[in-house]
């Protein structure tokens, strides 16, 4: 099974704003928080958040940023765009934003 990971939100004119940090720990999340999970074909995780409480997960995962594989000069400059895109969707989130992550299930072929 390989999982990837998407988070959205709405900003304060209401435009719907993804993104995917590779870097975060997909099982530290599901250990930590309670997703609700959804299987069709394959297995879909969802949490809610508001915006504090996504901060506190967005620095949570931030010790993942440059670690392993994400020590290579190309991840680095990646994940650091992907930071930025991230803080600027904080910026401009609606204040009562919900915020989902979605963990997702995809066909990897690795079988």
């Amino acid at each position: 099974m390989a999982f990837a990971l998407r988070i959205s939100g709405k900003t304060k004119n209401g435009q719907e704003v993804y993104i995917e940090p590779s870097w975060w720990n997909i099982n530290e999340l599901r250990s930590t928080y309670d997703f609700k999970e959804e299987l069709d074909y394959y297995l879909d995780c969802y949490l809610y958040v508001d915006k504090k409480t996504f901060l506190k997960i967005k620095e949570s995962q931030d010790k993942y940023r440059r670690k392993g594989i994400y020590e290579d000069q190309l991840w680095i400059l990646e994940n650091d765009r992907t930071n930025s895109e991230l803080d600027e969707f904080l910026q401009k989130l609606q204040e009562d934003s919900q915020i989902t992550i979605w963990i997702y299930e995809w066909e990897s072929g690795l079988g």
